[in-house]
């Protein structure tokens, strides 16, 4: 009876080390998790939690740490890496993130891509109302900086918009060069006049 229990217990061992290995070899799908109190380490790799935040960090002192969409070995990698798709910020160099992606620091980029709407093609349109010189000093002399250009202050506190600043830059060109074709007629015309009185 001893040896029948003894054989039954090992078999039952012996299964629940296969399912182990396959589970971990990734064989068998399951809806198992690993469950533990407290932190579990992979390698070099710690993954823990308290107080509704959760943390995954490497924990040498030295050394790179990757997270990938596919193995590195797969070449022309298609996969693609996602970050809160349902929503949440993501921060780096901050533990408060105020946007989709807020980063404490700087960011060096080969290139920056900012979608916009409502470029200023409208301001060499029939009916656009160019301000005048006169208006812009007029303006200026008031509040001290250019008309549709956020004050100093406001860019100071809530940052600067990009796309926004382009459109608003884009603006004010579009403006004086309108202004400068209308004087260089104007030159134009009076060194005609000056050259038939001459």
């Amino acid at each position: 009876m001893k040896i029948c229990n003894l054989l039954f217990v090992v078999a039952i061992l012996a299964c629940n080390t296969a399912a182990a290995q396959q589970f971990f070899n990734g064989t068998v799908n399951t809806t198992s998790a690993i469950n533990r109190t407290g932190a579990v380490g992979i390698g070099n790799v710690l993954l823990r939690g308290s107080s509704g935040i959760q943390v995954l960090e490497h924990i040498t002192p030295t050394g790179d740490f990757y997270i990938r969409s596919v193995a590195y070995q797969v070449p022309d990698d298609v996969g693609n890496l996602i970050l809160n798709d349902i929503g949440g910020f993501v921060g780096i160099g901050t533990s408060k993130p105020k946007e989709m992606l807020s980063v404490n620091g700087k960011i060096r980029a080969q290139e920056i891509k900012v979608e916009t709407a409502n470029w200023p093609d409208y301001v060499f349109a029939d009916g656009y109302k160019l301000p005048s010189l006169k208006e812009t000093a007029e303006f200026i002399d008031k509040n001290n900086h250019l008309p549709g250009v956020p004050k100093a202050a406001e860019i100071e506190q809530d940052g600067l918009s990009l796309g926004e600043m382009n459109k608003i830059l884009l603006q004010k060109i579009e403006e004086l060069t309108l202004h400068m074709i209308d004087k260089d007629k104007r030159i134009e015309a009076l060194e005609k006049k000056l050259g038939e009185n001459q």
